[in-house]
């Protein structure tokens, strides 16, 4: 699994975005495995895809989860509790 923040998962879906090619790229590049993201980055590309191409790239966003593709981590208490 490789872990993936809110901007890498924008620029993968947003062919505009201008990182866009170099993303496509580094995923060829990476195990073939999910990706890892916390709930926090993706609502936050969620929102960045809404602005930048509405409901069809955070549907993409959704279908990536829903595929697999994508796996959201939850943080425990103790991991928060460590964190503070």
């Amino acid at each position: 699994m490789s872990l993936a923040d809110a901007g890498a998962l924008v620029a993968l879906l947003d062919k505009d975005d201008a990182h866009h090619a170099q993303c496509v790229e580094a995923m060829k590049q990476l195990p073939a495995s999910s990706l890892v993201t916390t709930w926090a980055c993706f609502t936050e590309a969620m929102y960045l895809l809404g602005v930048v191409g509405g409901w069809r790239y955070q549907t993409q966003l959704w279908q990536m989860r829903a595929a697999g593709q994508l796996v959201l981590v939850d943080l425990t208490v103790t991991e928060t509790d460590r964190m503070a």
